[in-house]
């Protein structure tokens, strides 16, 4: 905005200097050909922003490859945010399925045979909840005490049920 106020002034200053040029010439000779000089100034001064774009499209291009840059920057920092949330995503899921065969192995050598095991992890990989499902409707306090003591979670971060095949 300043520099269309600055390129107004311009003009203006072109216009009233001419028009002060034009009244203190002596001979009538001569204001044509001085009236001439000043209008073809100031079409000049008025199409000289044009030309500059127009003249200088290295600049042009410059300042839009520079933009061009900065968005694909920012592109990159989101593909790469987007990458890391999927290789969270993805360890966590891997970690979750090693717990479960985890578990598993334990029952099996406590002479268990579960029907599944799931277990839920945080945003720190810490086991948030463990559910395991057997076959049949029993008691497994041993199961619950091995599993809290081996895994040091609360009694209420583990539910045993009867899996619902």
């Amino acid at each position: 905005m300043e520099g269309i106020l600055q390129w107004v002034k311009g003009i203006v200053i072109l216009l009233i200097a001419g028009n002060v040029l034009l009244y203190l010439l002596q001979g009538k000779i001569y204001e044509k050909y001085v009236q001439l000089f000043f209008q073809v100034v100031v079409i000049m001064a008025v199409i000289a922003p044009l030309g500059r774009i127009v003249l200088d499209k290295d600049a042009f291009l410059n300042a839009l490859d520079y933009q061009t840059f900065w968005q694909n920057m920012d592109n990159i920092q989101r593909d790469n945010e987007k990458v890391a949330d999927l290789g969270r995503a993805y360890a966590r899921e891997q970690y979750e399925q090693a717990v479960e065969e985890d578990v598993i192995h334990m029952l099996e050598r406590m002479e268990y045979e579960p029907a599944y095991v799931e277990a839920q992890l945080d945003e720190n990989y810490a086991i948030s909840s463990l559910c395991i499902g057997f076959k049949e409707a029993g008691g497994y306090q041993d199961v619950l005490e091995e599993v809290t003591e081996y895994y040091q979670l609360d009694y209420d971060q583990v539910t045993i049920e009867e899996a619902h095949l």
